[in-house]
């Protein structure tokens, strides 16, 4: 955080998860894709409904961790949240 200040706020409101938690998920815990960090290992996804913008930009944070590129990282966010979306709404559930 020290390093890269921005990764010091939250991810999202209703979730106690900072960016940074999910950089070293990333990082040092052996997370291996965008799904494995937002649900399991920093389980923001669980506690919050997650926009699109936010999903990338959680991607972009752990993408360096991952070798991902900025595009890899853009795609991933962009097919993780359209699968989330699908979910919440074949469940009846608002999407965001």
């Amino acid at each position: 955080v020290r390093e890269r200040p921005e990764l010091a706020g939250r991810i999202h409101a209703d979730a106690p998860f900072c960016a940074a938690e999910a950089v070293y998920a990333a990082h040092a815990e052996m997370a291996l894709s965008l799904d494995d960090v937002l649900r399991r290992r920093v389980p923001v996804a669980i506690l919050a409904r997650l926009d699109r913008t936010t999903v990338t930009g959680i991607a972009l944070a752990i993408a360096p961790a991952l070798g991902w590129t900025i595009p890899r990282a853009k795609q991933e966010a962009l097919v993780w949240h359209a699968r989330a979306m699908a979910t919440a709404r074949a469940a009846g559930l608002p999407t965001v």
